[in-house]
């Protein structure tokens, strides 16, 4: 019963990509950082840095929030 009540850490990856050590030196607020990843894809979630599903963003009552889609299955390239 102590451990169903236990933290974790649940983050959603909106996209993943390369930049040179002076594109982060030089980044300041603003900046944009682009993607090859259209803005209607899936995010992953991750649960303690574990990918495990892939959720579409939304908003629920006014707040920003991720809807599960389905689990992450060993064929994506998530």
């Amino acid at each position: 019963r102590g451990l169903s009540r236990a933290g974790l850490e649940v983050t959603g990856l909106l996209a993943e990509t390369t930049i040179t050590l002076r594109d982060l030196m030089d980044m300041s607020p603003g900046d944009l950082i682009v993607t090859e990843k259209p803005a209607s894809d899936p995010v992953v979630v991750c649960i303690e840095g574990q990918k495990k599903y892939l959720a579409a963003i939304g908003q629920f009552k006014g707040q920003r929030a991720l809807r599960i889609v389905r689990p992450i299955r060993s064929t994506d390239r998530a």
